[in-house]
Order: C-alpha cells, then structure tokens, then sequence
C-alpha cells in the first residue's frame, strides 16, 4: 500500500500521544485514579471534554476512514474509537461514569494503561517505519 502522509502523520501524533499518556498515567496511579473515581455528570469538564472528542473524532473519521489490510488501519480503528467513545459520554454520562469507575478501582486501570501503551507502541512503529 502506497504510504499517505497524512496517515503516517495521524499514526505519528497518535502514537506518540498515547505512550506519553501511558507512561504518566503509570507514574501518577494515585493521583489519576483520583481523579476518575470524583468524576460526575455535574461538572461541565465532561461535556466540554466530550464535544472536543467528538469534534476531533468526526475530523479523524472523515480525514482517514481506510479500511485496507495494513497496518495503518489502526489509524482507522483509533479514529473510530474516538468518535463513538465521545457520542457515548455524550449521550450516556452517567453509565460511562460508572463504568470508569469500576474499571479504574482495581487492576482494569494498569490494564487500560497497558493497551495504551501497546497501540501507542505499533502506532509509533507504523507511523516511523517509513523512515527507517
């Protein structure tokens, strides 16, 4: 498959975004887990944070919606997670806000930061392998 810049570029941000997040995340668990477990649907930082992601997801999801058998198709996959991701905080806040903390109360936060890492990992190597 043809190499598209900006695809390379969306695996590039991408994953160099979610290593950085994994790797604080990992060294701020207390103050992290924290702030999840206070969240609550009357803070106005969700909507606000929620309308950006979607925004942001819409723009991913028109720019790169490429469904090829390749590796940049994680671009795609991660464009999609975040546009449904938003459109669910936005629709059902309070469910998701329940489930993050559940999740995030034992060992489902180490697991999330794991797969952050590993999907941040492979979209730094799809991202800079053409220029190895």
């Amino acid at each position: 498959m043809e190499q598209i810049l900006h695809t390379v570029v969306f695996a590039q941000i991408m994953g160099l975004y979610m290593v950085i997040m994994a790797i604080i995340l990992l060294g701020r668990v207390r103050f992290f887990r924290d702030l999840l477990q206070s969240m609550s649907v009357q803070g106005g930082e969700l909507m606000i944070a929620a309308s950006f992601g979607l925004m942001l997801g819409v723009t991913l999801v028109v720019m790169h919606n490429i469904w090829v058998w390749h590796a940049l198709v994680l671009v795609t996959i991660v464009s999609w997670y975040i546009l449904i991701k938003s459109i669910l905080w936005l629709a059902f806040p309070q469910h998701l806000i329940a489930l993050t903390k559940k999740i995030t109360a034992g060992n489902g936060y180490y697991l999330m930061v794991i797969i952050m890492g590993i999907v941040g990992i492979l979209l730094l190597t799809v991202g800079f392998h053409p220029y190895f």
